[in-house]
């Protein structure tokens, strides 16, 4: 099996993505060459960022995992300042 694609970096965007679990933040590390700041350990139920911190907050296949989406979905509402885009066809 190869290696993932590299993933595309672009200029002045900045890329956060919040992963509970340490097993799949190190495939994120080591495979698409994540840093801590990219990747980093957290509950979207909680996100530990300010109020309106992303122009824009996505979510992908995940939501259908948790036990409180809606929750997930109101804390993406909160850390976003224009969009939140959710693609989850298992819910």
């Amino acid at each position: 099996m190869s290696a993932p694609a590299p993933v595309a970096r672009f200029t002045g965007l900045t890329v956060c993505g919040v992963e509970p679990s340490a097993d799949f933040r190190t495939v994120g590390h080591r495979e698409f060459k994540f840093g801590p700041e990219e990747l980093r350990d957290g509950d979207a139920t909680r996100l530990p960022f300010p109020d309106g911190s992303f122009d824009v907050v996505t979510e992908f296949g995940a939501l259908h995992h948790m036990r409180h989406p809606a929750r997930a979905v109101a804390e993406m509402v909160r850390v976003a300042r224009q969009t939140v885009f959710i693609s989850d066809c298992n819910n």
